[in-house]
């Protein structure tokens, strides 16, 4: 579920501050209040780690790699790229699951030159780019996995969205409520104030929000389920003709 959030920095400093004592500015982000000046660096550490914390579904978009045979088998990750989602990762030509290699591991292929014997595309991720195994690529992958942008705040100059605030007009794509909460600890900590209370409230907020994030199935614990399987021959698969080429 996606957080519709209007709330920009400015108004989200400003209801931090008037919580924590402050006057409000008229431009949070470029008022010269040393306690404002902390504040801006307090909320973009905020956004930031709020993106590392969990895979919210805003921020999660879906890549493809395709490939030529003979091609080097190392390519550019997008520029707005995080981290990768465990197990999203495909290869549709074959429809095959790609699978994610250690450094041991890509190592041992390597070593043992096993690419005539490799029948699934292998991958890692190394100094920013995206390496697959066989090594030139042995033939054309549709690859696709979906991965989390560290982009996480929409830019009041060009509509885009950018990994950090630079106005007090940019708004941040995370709700407002739990952004201000986030700040307000990082407040009190940076004040060496106790946080107990305020973290309370934040840990409430974001379990409120991570449980409502995206879909999830309904979990039954009795013996028998009424849930849709994804390959089913009362809901999905025909009567006939299943399993011919």
């Amino acid at each position: 579920m996606t957080l519709a959030t209007t709330a920009t920095a400015n108004d989200i400093l400003n209801t931090v501050a008037v919580e924590v004592g402050l006057d409000p500015q008229v431009d949070a982000f470029s008022a010269t209040d040393r306690n404002f000046v902390q504040l801006r660096y307090l909320i973009n550490t905020a956004v930031k780690e709020l993106t590392r914390h969990y895979n919210w579904e805003f921020l999660v978009t879906e890549y493809n790699i395709t490939t030529v045979v003979g091609d080097s088998g190392i390519y550019s990750l997008p520029s707005d790229f995080l981290r990768m989602i465990d197990q999203t990762g495909w290869e549709r030509n074959n429809r095959n699951p790609i699978n994610g290699l250690s450094a041991q591991e890509w190592q041992y292929l390597k070593g043992r030159d096993l690419v005539s014997e490799t029948i699934r595309v292998n991958f890692r991720v190394q100094s920013g780019m995206f390496e697959i195994y066989p090594q030139p690529a042995s033939e054309a992958y549709d690859i696709n996995f979906e991965y989390v942008s560290k982009n996480c705040v929409t830019s009041s100059a060009s509509a885009t969205s950018v990994a950090e605030i630079s106005v007090g007009a940019d708004v941040p794509m995370f709700d407002e409520l739990l952004l201000s909460r986030m700040v307000k600890v990082k407040w009190y900590e940076a004040k060496g104030m106790d946080t107990t209370k305020a973290q309370d409230d934040f840990n409430q907020m974001y379990e409120l929000l991570t449980a409502s994030n995206a879909s999830s199935p309904v979990l039954n614990a009795g013996s028998g389920s009424t849930g849709i399987k994804m390959l089913n021959t009362v809901f999905n698969l025909s009567d006939t003709n299943y399993g011919n080429s």
